[in-house]
């Protein structure tokens, strides 16, 4: 119970500090600390499963909090993300897997464009291009997540 109030007030203070952003006309802040608490929710859900649809959502905000930190050094392109919202996927296995592909490339001072592409068999494909200066690389990843059905709505 301790821990769900820590929680709870964690995110109302970040919260609070968007709105103060926002009042102080910090636009980019008052976005930065709004999507840092839906993905700090996100992550703290007490559901080991979610949406692919969710999954996907919350990784796009967590780009774009990569973003703000290092700036226009990579891109990342979502295809078909609207395509299977009846599907699930453990929580943060999409995130995980693109946070550990932009950590070490980053690491590496290289620009990054990621494109992820959600197929029919059912598996995630990611495309990874890399532009450095020696020309630019095509990496493919095939993202082995289990995607699932669930009928019983307790997601």
């Amino acid at each position: 119970m301790q821990s769900i109030r820590m929680h709870e007030f964690i995110s109302d203070v970040i919260v609070n500090a968007a709105q103060l952003a926002y009042v102080e006309d910090a636009n980019g802040t008052n976005m930065l600390l709004l999507q840092l608490n839906e993905f700090y929710r996100y992550n703290i859900r007490d559901s080991n499963i979610a949406t692919l649809y969710k999954e996907i959502d919350i990784l796009k905000k967590y780009i774009a909090i990569q973003k703000m930190r290092a700036g226009d050094r990579f891109s990342v392109e979502v295809e078909n993300d609207f395509v299977y919202q009846s599907l699930y996927v453990q929580r943060m296995s999409l995130v995980g897997f693109v946070d550990k592909i932009l950590t070490e490339l980053m690491e590496q001072s290289l620009y990054v464009w990621l494109k992820i592409v959600i197929q029919l068999d059912p598996s995630i494909m990611v495309h990874l291009y890399q532009r450095t200066d020696k020309g630019e690389y095509d990496y493919k990843f095939k993202l082995d997540i289990e995607l699932f059905e669930k009928n019983d709505g307790n997601v």
